[in-house]
């Protein structure tokens, strides 16, 4: 939350003060995949808002899926048009617009937009489908991640999470085959992910760290969520895990943030 914070804070003093530099950003391959985590934060906050007021939660679940779309059809236009992109350009970043629409779902169907929730899911689903092999070629072809990006892998593991929620809240009744093949393969990307611990451990701290906050606890939500409709109990125990561990990661990357935001360090031209 606190990196979707940042972002829209940034974004939205670049549009009023700098309005050159906020269209740079939306005409930037990379950096215009994170306006989809400003529209994602209104649905995030409408969906944590929404056991505690319906009437306060709609307006903003309406916002931020109804921006949300705006942003994604915008950087698919983009996709589309007659500028060619560089693979070298490619990483897990390009999931967030993907990662956006599958969280609509999670707050619409309580609220009643069931079709909505649909087109929002298949949209994200569409989009995690055709976007994964490109990025995992990338990965296997071109030069390494820079540091900046690295933590960005873990961003691999929260689509699959987000879509197996989504379609249980779409399909509530029992745990589906669909709902098992979503899981399993946000599974096989943790384990995948964990494999770069020594990476992840060798990097300096910087603002990205924050990409390893929320697909944890993506991944985390879906275990648990797992665990209930299956009624496995080891996948209890796996999310009872998760969820200590996920406290450890967001404690960590939290201090780190405070320790250089106080240094004066935090925000630094980039590279």
């Amino acid at each position: 939350m606190l990196l979707c914070a940042t972002k829209y804070a940034r974004t939205r003093i670049k549009a009023f003060r700098v309005p050159s530099s906020a269209w740079s950003d939306w005409s930037h391959p990379v950096r215009s995949n994170f306006f989809a985590v400003i529209s994602g934060t209104f649905v995030l906050l409408g969906l944590a808002i929404l056991p505690f007021s319906v009437e306060v939660a709609q307006p903003i679940w309406v916002v931020g899926a109804s921006t949300h779309l705006a942003v994604t059809l915008g950087i698919v236009a983009k996709w589309l048009g007659p500028e060619v992109f560089e693979t070298t350009i490619v990483s897990p970043v390009l999931f967030l617009p993907a990662v956006g629409n599958v969280l609509v779902p999670l707050a619409g169907v309580p609220l009643g937009f069931v079709e909505v929730s649909w087109f929002f899911f298949s949209v994200g689903l569409i989009l995690w489908v055709t976007l994964l092999p490109i990025v995992i070629g990338r990965l296997l072809t071109q030069a390494s991640l820079p540091d900046g990006l690295l933590p960005t892998l873990v961003i691999l593991i929260a689509p699959p999470s987000l879509l197996m929620m989504g379609y249980q809240r779409l399909e509530p009744s029992g745990i589906h085959v669909f709902s098992k093949l979503l899981y399993y393969s946000s599974l096989i990307f943790f384990v995948v992910v964990s494999t770069q611990w020594r990476r992840f451990a060798q990097i300096e701290f910087s603002i990205s760290w924050w990409a390893y906050t929320f697909p944890m606890a993506a991944f985390t939500v879906a275990t648990l969520t797992f665990a209930e409709t299956s009624n496995i109990v080891s996948f209890k125990y796996f999310g009872a895990g998760l969820f200590v561990a996920l406290i450890a990661i967001v404690t960590t990357v939290l201090w780190k943030t405070l320790q250089v935001l106080f240094s004066g360090k935090l925000f630094v031209a980039e590279a």
